[in-house]
C-alpha cells in the first residue's frame, strides 16, 4: 500500500486500485466500487464488505447507517473503506468490476448471503 491507495486484484486476475479513506469520509458523487476492511491482529488487511453505487456519497456518507449490511459491517470491525470511481463506465462495467472482486475475494465476511 503506497500512499492512500491499495491494489485489490479480482478474481480475473484485473487489478484494481481503490484510494483508501477512514469510514465516515465524505465523496463526490459518483458512481464507483467499494471494500470495507479491517486489520487483523497479523497487521494483515481483510475485507468485510464489497459493494458498487451509484451514488458513492449517498452511499458511504450520507445514507450510511441505512446499508443494509450495516449492522453486519460495524459488527466485524471495519474500519476503513477502500473506492474507486467508475464514472464514465455503464452500471454493467461497475457490477462487473464489484462481482470480479467479490470472486476474488470470497471470505468478505458480510457478502455472505
Amino acid at each position: 500500500m503506497a500512499d492512500n491507495t491499495v491494489i485489490w486484484t479480482g478474481a480475473s486476475g484485473e487489478k484494481y486500485t481503490l484510494y483508501l479513506y477512514p469510514i465516515g469520509n465524505g465523496y463526490k458523487a459518483l458512481q464507483g466500487v467499494y471494500i470495507f476492511w479491517k486489520q487483523g491482529a497479523d497487521r494483515l488487511w481483510y475485507p468485510i464488505y464489497i459493494g458498487e453505487a451509484a451514488d458513492l456519497n449517498d452511499r458511504l456518507n450520507t445514507n450510511l447507517k441505512l446499508h443494509h449490511q450495516w449492522a453486519c459491517i460495524t459488527r466485524n470491525g471495519a474500519t476503513h473503506i477502500c473506492s474507486m470511481s467508475t464514472q464514465g463506465s455503464t452500471a454493467q462495467q461497475r457490477i462487473t468490476i464489484e462481482a470480479d472482486l467479490r470472486q476474488g475475494y470470497p471470505n468478505s465476511t458480510c457478502n455472505q448471503q
